[in-house]
């Protein structure tokens, strides 16, 4: 059975992580991960999209789909798609195949020790925008290639295993 005031008391917690500043969310968010077994990291991805689907709903609702291509020595590891809706875009980064990627088995796929020089493709990259983690607000630093412009995995993927990009214009 499910213990619905737990869960409850977990979803505080995580509201107060939402309210901190970036480093200490970056530290409460990559502790989750050192108790998958409780839930909260899993509570934290589905409250995060939630509260993002309640901000945006056009992006969810009318937003066009858009299948991300990964580059680098482990894009087979990983799943990317982005939804788009006028300058609104979110970001999807979820990794596959766990025990085929370098390092401990029981270690998650953090970082660039992991991830290399493995990159997701944002080919509706826009200048004004900035790219931020939903999960530690941390601001992501996008590389120009000649190719194109591209979102390093080792950023999107450092402190959490799943990623959830706002992309959204910083002109006033």
């Amino acid at each position: 059975p499910v213990d619905f005031g737990y869960r409850r008391t977990l979803l505080d917690v995580l509201q107060t992580l939402a309210t901190q500043t970036s480093e200490q969310r970056k530290t409460g968010v990559r502790a989750l991960c050192d108790t998958l077994e409780d839930g909260r990291a899993k509570l934290l991805v589905v409250r995060s999209a939630l509260v993002l689907r309640e901000r945006w709903p056009e992006v969810f609702q009318q937003g066009s789909y858009l299948p991300l291509a990964v580059k680098g020595e482990h894009a087979a590891h990983l799943c990317a798609y982005a939804r788009i809706a006028g300058g609104r875009i979110v970001i999807t980064v979820a990794p596959r195949f766990f025990a085929r990627l370098p390092g401990e088995a029981d270690i998650l796929p953090l970082g660039e020790k992991v991830w290399g020089d493995t990159a997701v493709d944002m080919p509706f990259y826009r200048r004004d925008n900035q790219y931020t983690c939903a999960f530690t607000g941390k601001v992501l630093k996008l590389e120009q290639r000649l190719s194109g412009w591209r979102l390093p995995v080792a950023q999107v993927l450092a402190e959490f295993p799943v990623g959830l990009i706002i992309g959204e214009s910083v002109q006033t």
